[in-house]
């Protein structure tokens, strides 16, 4: 499991190593700031049940980690990789370079907004490559 659990954290019974995933890597609640990996206070940024912290946009650690584990799978297995972005969740927050690509919009919620999905797509379209590129696109449900 990649990305955003938001489906209950109140005890370990809950969480998604509980509940069949052999590894994760994410974030177990929402809103989960896109820098700092911070919610409510505190950071809740976590690989395989263990706090991380660990610079860089949510987005692209994401992406990063589900193409590592479509590259690195076990191939004699089937795959089940549930990623669930954060994007475009609030807060709104985008690389700067992402929101100039739209400076035309005036509205900077909007404008950032914007460049959460840009980035979101973009995330995707990495792991659409990594999938063709390991011969699984023609046989995943997207």
């Amino acid at each position: 499991m990649v990305g955003k659990w938001h489906l209950g954290h109140a005890t370990t019974a809950m969480l998604p190593m509980a509940r069949g995933f052999e590894s994760v890597y994410g974030h177990y609640t929402g809103g989960v700031g896109y820098w700092d990996h911070v919610h409510g206070g505190g950071l809740d940024w976590h690989r395989d049940g263990v706090a991380l912290r660990q610079e860089g946009y949510a987005t692209h650690l994401q992406a990063d980690e589900a193409v590592r584990l479509i590259r690195e799978r076990d191939a004699s297995r089937p795959l089940f990789l549930y990623t669930a972005f954060s994007a475009p969740h609030l807060p709104n927050e985008a690389p700067p370079e992402a929101v100039a690509r739209y400076a035309h919009i005036d509205n900077e919620n909007r404008r950032i907004h914007a460049a959460m999905v840009d980035e979101l797509d973009r995330a995707i379209g990495r792991m659409v490559a990594a999938l063709e590129e390991q011969q699984m696109l023609d046989d995943t449900m997207i």
